[in-house]
Formats: structure tokens, sequence, C-alpha cells
């Protein structure tokens, strides 16, 4: 499958509509040892070797800590959904609220430059 989205070498992400009844098997490269699900719209069933059966509906996120060989989903009514895979950043990261950093300084650095260009926004709509 091909990805509208442009993404570094060795990340998956795909964007997956399926209709009522609608099934597809997504099958992570060798490599890639986390994944997610971030649902749009619709419920889709989700099965795995290894994992209890899930139902994702509405706006739901499933983060997968553990990657298997394959997950099927099939899809309950109309789903849009996306679909990511990589492998496991080999650090901690550091984890803001609208954000992620590889350290606890571009944290601040990347939070603080976000305050600034929201100062600037409501600056500017203020003269406006």
């Amino acid at each position: 499958a091909a990805s509208p989205v442009l993404c570094e070498a060795g990340i998956t992400y795909l964007q997956v509509r399926l209709a009522a009844n609608e099934a597809v098997t997504l099958t992570p490269a060798n490599t890639q040892d986390v994944a997610f699900l971030a649902l749009h719209r619709g419920e889709v069933e989700v099965t795995a070797d290894g994992f209890a059966p899930a139902s994702l509906s509405g706006t739901e996120l499933a983060v997968l800590s553990r990657v298997p060989s394959a997950l099927r989903l099939t899809a309950k009514k109309p789903t849009w959904l996306v679909y990511g895979a990589a492998r496991r950043h080999p650090h901690e990261l550091a984890l803001g609220r609208f954000s992620v950093h590889t350290s606890a300084a571009a944290l601040r650095q990347g939070e603080q430059r976000i305050r600034q260009l929201y100062g600037a926004l409501q600056a500017d709509s203020s003269r406006g």
C-alpha cells in the first residue's frame, strides 16, 4: 500500500478507509515494533495472534507497545482510520503537552517557542 503522507524510511503511515464488513490485514515490517491505530470515524474489530480481540469506535486511539506479525481489521460500519508503525526510539523521550522531544532541554526549548508563537498570534489578532 502507498500513503499520501510523506514520512521517513522505516515508518509506515497509512490512511485506511473500509466499507461496512470490509476487512484488511496490515503487516508491519520486521523492524517495526511499535504501532498505533487512530480512528477518525466508524467502528472496527481488531484481531491479531497473541492479542485479545478489541473493538475501536468513534475517535479512539490504540497504541501497541508490542506489534504482532499481522493485524486484521474488520469494519463493523464504514470506517476511516490511520495506522502507523515504526521502530521503537532507542532513547527515552521527553513528553510535553503538545510535542515529543529527544531531551528535557529540547522540550523546554520547543515549549518556549510555542509560547512565543502563541503570543505573537494573539498580538497580531488584537491589531486586526
